[in-house]
């Protein structure tokens, strides 16, 4: 069932209780490829309104969800998303099993932005500036790519793997010192240095 439909999430918020956003990376992807940050802001302003408590992310240990997306955007336009990761190299995973269903497209977030260094630093800054606590993906940190070899290695359903590359700690301190990694890592600073920024308390972050 689509989660936007039967708005799930509101449920859950009302509880109490925090909530993963699954929206949000597909919709600034969306956003960075159409130039159209319509359906972002809304969604953000939605959050606001309804005071929804998130926990959100670009990239995770999973794919990018995107059938989350029906409800808010149309079919025909998340189908472009998806055509646009996998021309990228991504993979569809498809929902449990069922062909031509699908769920999630499997790359690191920096390559599904087409390995472009300023999406992906505007990419950082919007998760950030959204309401919500933002959470890292340790790849996303150093703009890691594709993992093709993971995959292979990995077998049949295997897809999950192009975003899990183990990283030495040679490669985690190479990779500290990439322009890119300095930029995300400082605007990733900011609500612990500047929460008033956000409009947050230092114990709302």
């Amino acid at each position: 069932m689509k989660a936007i439909v039967k708005k799930i999430y509101e449920k859950i918020a009302e509880q109490g209780y925090v909530t993963y956003d699954f929206f949000l990376p597909g919709l600034i992807i969306d956003a960075l490829e159409s130039g159209n940050g319509e359906h972002l802001a809304g969604w953000a302003q939605e959050l606001i309104d309804k005071n929804i408590r998130t926990v959100n992310m670009l990239g995770c240990h999973d794919g990018i969800p995107l059938l989350d997306l029906k409800g808010i955007l149309a079919e025909d336009r998340i189908q472009k998303l998806i055509d646009i990761i996998v021309s990228r190299g991504g993979y569809v995973k498809d929902l449990h099993g069922q062909k031509n269903i699908y769920y999630q497209v499997n790359a690191t977030y920096f390559s599904a932005l087409g390995e472009d260094e300023r999406k992906m630093l505007l990419a950082r800054a919007l998760q950030i500036f959204m309401p919500g606590k933002p959470q890292i993906w340790y790849l996303d940190l150093f703009a890691g790519k594709n993992d093709y070899e993971a995959v292979k290695m990995a077998g049949p359903g295997g897809h999950k793997e192009i975003n899990r590359t183990n990283l030495t700690t040679a490669q985690a301190c190479s990779g500290l010192s990439k322009p890119i990694v300095k930029a995300a890592t400082g605007v990733a600073a900011i609500p612990e240095f500047l929460p008033g920024v956000l409009g947050r308390k230092p114990d709302q972050k």
